[in-house]
């Protein structure tokens, strides 16, 4: 889960924390049985750096070039996050933590990066969709 609990409650006074060990103990558990199927899924998310103290406020620029079958190359850009104004950073903001954190992905069991594939496959089509055709791979 992205909420972490355990670091919440080790910074708390501790009489809290105290109170809060069966809640910790039963978000363990819970942990147990949802992780597999957020695996299997591909919407497993881990504890985002973000949330982890980690965070520096930066924001990344991902891109993905499409080679064609023709040898063109095709680009797509995630936002440039200083071009936007209030409005568009308050509504584009999950867009901003996903693209700042896809590209330190886990990898699942099989060494794949689910959310890395969903990105390419969600782009294969809509951006790139008038192309799918064509598309010989995909790099990001």
């Amino acid at each position: 889960m992205a909420f972490p609990l355990e670091t919440i409650v080790a910074t708390t006074p501790q009489w809290i924390s105290e109170r809060a060990k069966p809640l910790l103990l039963w978000q363990e558990t819970l942990n147990e049985h949802v992780f597999p199927i957020s695996y299997k899924l591909g919407i497993y998310q881990d504890v985002w750096t973000l949330y982890g103290g980690g965070y520096n406020g930066a924001t990344e620029k991902v891109s993905v070039e499409a080679t064609l079958t023709n040898g063109t190359i095709v680009t797509w850009h995630s936002p440039n996050w200083q071009d936007l104004g209030r409005w568009e950073h308050k509504r584009l903001y999950n867009h901003m933590s996903y693209y700042k954190h896809i590209t330190d992905c886990h990898n699942d069991r099989d060494g794949r990066c689910v959310e890395q594939e969903n990105l390419l496959e969600m782009l294969t089509e809509t951006y790139f969709g008038d192309v799918k055709e064509e598309l010989e791979y995909l790099e990001l």
